[in-house]
């Protein structure tokens, strides 16, 4: 199916706004529609899935506590560039929608934006983190609530440095531009401190790493810059098979690997907010990787913090009005852990990324 939208949380209220110290408050009604962009079927289903099931727990809760009416309207893009485009021009053409949660993926956000950023559609991703985003890029209506690619790769670099002492590391992309940004980023980091670094490089629809495999014998450690879970748990598998045992690191969950840098906290283990984990939880089951629901959650909070600004105002939430709003939001305290506030560029202010150990079946935080 090519984009399809759901419309979902809709919850008719209002919310009063301040008036004169002479006048008796007026209602104000507060409410807007805004998309979330992510890849609920195919191979990433279970991220996409998150992504919006956290960003829809986002919507009632604003709804419930601010007694506000926002809606949510869904596109599956199914990891596709080209389905993102899709997307950004339905989006586009909908005058109702005046934001959107997403994409989610980097590459994602390279093809909707420049159609999302012509009609002044406000991007706030969860989960893009390709520098170059925001970075010599000219999508200005872009925001993200994790930090960026050129921060993972050396933090988990120096991480392995310090911890580990390797002499040999074997980075593997799958030639997404996350993936490759990311081993970019590492790689020089390592060379500085004299690990041998060898580079690889693996379609991300393969499903036969053999003779990747084979070449772990001479490697310390194994980083897996891969976007998919699912990937990741095969090539483990067939670690295995083949009897090696050198420890992995990747950049998501789920993959089962020694060691994850993550953008964000998560929430299985370690929970900012562990009454809304549960009521996650409760309401779509603990089948989540953790890593990408919460900071959906708060990019949708970023969008209903900013058109709720501009209800206080009685100013109308226009496509344009919202995204200068966008740029001002602050929240001093999220369920990812940090306050949220955006630079000129459109990154988080103070993002940083989170390395797990895996202990006993359960990831740790260990910095």
């Amino acid at each position: 199916m090519k984009g399809p939208l759901f419309v979902v949380a809709a919850v008719a209220c209002a919310l009063v706004a301040a008036g004169s110290s002479a006048a008796k408050p007026k209602p104000v009604s507060c409410g807007a529609t805004f998309g979330v962009i992510a890849p609920v079927t195919g191979a990433a289903a279970v991220i996409g899935q998150e992504i919006v099931n956290w960003s829809r727990l986002s919507v009632a809760n604003w709804n419930a506590k601010h007694h506000a009416h926002f809606k949510l309207v869904e596109g599956d893009d199914q990891l596709s560039a080209a389905e993102a485009s899709t997307l950004a021009q339905q989006f586009a053409s909908n005058s109702k929608i005046v934001a959107t949660v997403g994409p989610a993926a980097s590459q994602n956000v390279t093809a909707a934006a420049p159609i999302l950023n012509k009609a002044h559609i406000a991007m706030v991703s969860p989960s893009a983190t390709a520098t170059n985003l925001t970075v010599g890029a000219t999508f200005h209506d872009f925001f993200r609530v994790v930090a960026r690619d050129d921060e993972q790769g050396p933090t988990a670099a120096r991480y392995m440095i310090k911890q580990l002492h390797p002499k040999r590391v074997m980075i593997v992309d799958d030639q997404s531009s996350f993936s490759t940004g990311l081993a970019e980023t590492a790689t020089p980091v390592f060379q500085k401190a004299g690990v041998t670094v060898d580079r690889e490089s693996v379609q991300q629809t393969a499903t036969d790493y053999a003779n990747l495999v084979a070449k772990t014998s001479s490697a310390d450690i194994v980083f897996l810059t891969w976007q998919l879970p699912a990937n990741i748990k095969l090539f483990l598998q067939q670690m295995q098979a083949q009897g090696r045992t050198v420890p992995t690191f990747a950049s998501t969950f789920d993959g089962g690997t020694t060691y994850v840098s993550s953008f964000s906290v998560n929430a299985h283990t370690y929970p900012p907010d562990a009454a809304i984990s549960k009521q996650y939880e409760k309401r779509y089951g603990t089948n989540y990787t953790g890593q990408f629901g919460p900071p959906s959650y708060v990019s949708a909070q970023v969008i209903m913090t900013a058109a709720t600004s501009l209800c206080a105002k009685h100013k109308k939430i226009t496509r344009t009005a919202l995204l200068a709003a966008i740029r001002k939001v602050k929240i001093t305290k999220s369920i990812i852990g940090r306050p949220i506030a955006f630079d000129p560029k459109g990154d988080l202010v103070g993002g940083r990324f989170y390395i797990y150990k895996l202990v006993n079946g359960t990831y740790q935080l260990v910095q």
